[in-house]
Formats: structure tokens, sequence, C-alpha cells
């Protein structure tokens, strides 16, 4: 640290010599003037001495005069004293005082700046939202663009007494019946009405709910027999459309996940793996008149049905990895 020092000049002190008396008369010595006082001394530097003062000058002859008073001589600050003289015939006069020695320059350090403070720890940022579209899907149904947990078979009241806040909330809706004349559609009254519980429950504990079409397995997994049925095909889409008939009338986002073992299973029997060799009853839902009678039609007419029955609704197509021998363990969709 540079250390500021005050400047101090050494002045030396004038002194005058007074002198001589009449002959006769008493010599009185003129007490000598003190000197002026010099300026502070520079820092840690020591003022020169004084010097001696002068002798006095002896009186003339006569009667001795008195001494000559000693020149008073104050120790200048910093400067020599001056010298004082004696009267004529008087005592020597004293011999000047000691200069004191030059003030040391006091140079205080200066005091050390006060340690600053340690920043504290920027508060962790909150990831940015995303703009795939599976954040865009997130936002859709009114939830943060992040990845969305949900529970399944889980009741209301378990789920509110352990406190847990579920962003989606699933219950399959399983076919049954030769033509599916029984099966999800009469768990409640009126037919239907199952759809209005789950999604009215999801609702209470702040989730979205998500339904799970599982129609396609009433005459057994695997079994695709039925896609060319009339009668098996005209019950399915009627109950299809009662899903997002049910759901418009909910009028909150809500999930359908289409049947998610069929995909696997029609995938293997495929001929060539190609979709439009696989035959399905599509035209037999009039709403789905101008798509074709295969498993692109299919796919098709449920998306049709969401989007003008249920506008709030988001469909999706889920392969299974691994539920069929025949299917690569990386297919997915």
């Amino acid at each position: 640290m540079r250390v500021r020092s005050t400047p101090i000049t050494l002045l030396s002190l004038v002194v005058s010599l007074v002198g001589c008396s009449s002959s006769g008369a008493s010599g009185s010595g003129q007490p000598s003037q003190t000197g002026s006082a010099g300026a502070s001394g520079s820092p840690g530097t020591s003022g020169a001495p004084g010097a001696n003062g002068s002798a006095g000058a002896s009186g003339a002859s006569g009667s001795a005069s008195s001494g000559g008073a000693s020149g008073a001589s104050s120790a200048g600050s910093g400067g020599a004293s001056g010298a004082s003289s004696a009267g004529s015939g008087g005592a020597p006069g004293a011999s000047g005082s000691t200069g004191s020695g030059g003030a040391s320059g006091a140079s205080s350090a200066g005091s050390g700046g006060a340690s600053g403070s340690a920043g504290s720890g920027g508060a962790t940022g909150s990831g940015g939202l995303g703009t795939s579209p599976e954040a865009g899907l997130a936002t859709a149904l009114g939830k943060p663009a992040r990845l969305l947990f949900g529970l399944g078979s889980s009741e209301q009241s378990d789920i509110q007494a352990q406190g847990i806040s579920p962003d989606i909330f699933e219950r399959y809706l399983q076919g049954s019946g030769q033509n599916l004349e029984s099966g999800w559609q009469t768990y409640n009254s009126p037919e239907g009405a199952y759809v209005d519980i789950v999604a009215n429950t999801a609702a209470a504990v702040g989730a979205v709910p998500m339904l799970t079409v599982y129609m396609s397995t009433a005459r057994g997994e695997g079994n695709l027999a039925y896609l060319s049925d009339s009668a098996f095909m005209t019950n399915y889409w009627r109950l299809a459309k009662l899903v997002f008939q049910r759901l418009a009338a909910f009028d909150k986002p809500a999930l359908v996940s289409v049947e998610p073992d069929f995909w696997g299973f029609v995938e293997s029997q495929a001929p060539g793996g190609d979709p439009t060799k696989v035959a399905v009853q599509v035209t037999a839902v009039s709403d789905c008149a101008g798509y074709p009678n295969d498993l692109t039609g299919f796919a098709a007419c449920y998306i049709h049905l969401a989007r003008t029955i249920a506008p709030k609704s988001r469909i999706g197509f889920r392969l299974p990895l691994g539920e069929h021998p025949a299917l690569p363990r990386t297919s997915c969709s």
C-alpha cells in the first residue's frame, strides 16, 4: 500500500546580535529575537540540532555591566534554535539550546479495506420451456412443458390421502363380448357414464384424464379377424364415438391412447409389413366414409373422430416394445 507523506522543510532561524553600551554605562544586552518556528519535519527525518549561541561581547570599561540576558532561544519546531548574545562585559551568553529534532512525519498506514462479503450462490435456474412437440402437448393439456407423470389403477381417496399430485390419471376401457355387447360401456348408467366418472376423478386430483381404449382384444389377443367383420366393427366405431362424445361433455383436455397392443399384432401380421394390406371395416361408421378400408384408414378415422367431436382431447398410438416376438426391440411409435 502506498503511504502518502507530508513534506517538511527545515528552516534556519535568524538571530540578531545586539552589542555594546556607551562608556561608563551599563551595557544591557538586547535579548535575542526568537527564531520563527520551522515548518513540520519530513516524515521520519530528525530536525537538525540548533546552533550554539555566540558568546556575549565584553562590556566597556567601568563597572562591569550586568551580564547580558541570555538570548531566549525557543526551539523552532523542526528548526535550529537562535543563539543568544551576552551584553557588553556581561557573562557569556548562554549557549542556545539544541534544536529539537524535526517531528517524524506521522505516516499512518491506511486501514485495510473491509473484506467483501462472500456472494451468495445464485439461485438454481429453472429449466427453460421446451419447444418440442412433446412440450407443446404438455402445454395443450394445461401442464408444465416437462415430462409428465401419471397413475393408473389408483383410487381417488388413496391419492389424496398420500398427498400425491399426478399429472395424468388413467383408466382402461376394456371391451368384452363377441360383438362388444358388454364391457366398459355397461359399468355405469347411462351407457358411457364410466368416462364421466374417470374424467371427473382425474380433475378432482388435479390430473388430466387418460382413457386407454382396449376393445380390440374382445375376441382374443392377436385375433384380427374381427377387423373385417361388419357387425363387430359397427359396434366398435359406435363405442369409439361414445368415448369422444363423453369427453366433449367434460370439455377439458384429455388423453386417449388407442389400442396399445393392437399395433404390435397388426405389424407382425401385415403382409410384407404393409398397413394397406390389412383389411379393416372403416366405412362402417359414416363419419369416416372418406377413408380407405385398411389400417391407414383405421388410424385416420380415430384422428378424425377426436378432432371433430372432442377437439380438446389428444390422441396417441402406442407400439409396445417386445410385446410380440416378431417385433424388433427398437420399434416404437
